[in-house]
């Protein structure tokens, strides 16, 4: 019976072991999901400013000149 308490006790430290990996798989897991979706959404940002700058600046122009207009 000892060899067998010993033996349940081994298995279940190696499942703990195996499990506690597992838990640090998905947290690192999660980390890199998080930096990705960030990179994502500033490239996202860049993109939409580089598209909408012309734009902007335009309407910044219009808007200086109609106030000295003025």
């Amino acid at each position: 019976d000892a060899a067998k308490a010993t033996n349940e006790n081994l298995i279940l430290r190696d499942m703990a072991q195996m499990n506690a990996f597992q838990l640090w798989i998905d947290q690192q897991t999660l980390q890199q999901d998080a930096r990705t979706e960030a990179a994502m959404a500033m490239q996202l940002a860049l993109l939409t400013e580089q598209t909408l700058r012309p734009q902007l600046d335009a309407q910044r122009l219009a808007a200086s000149r109609s106030a000295r207009k003025q």
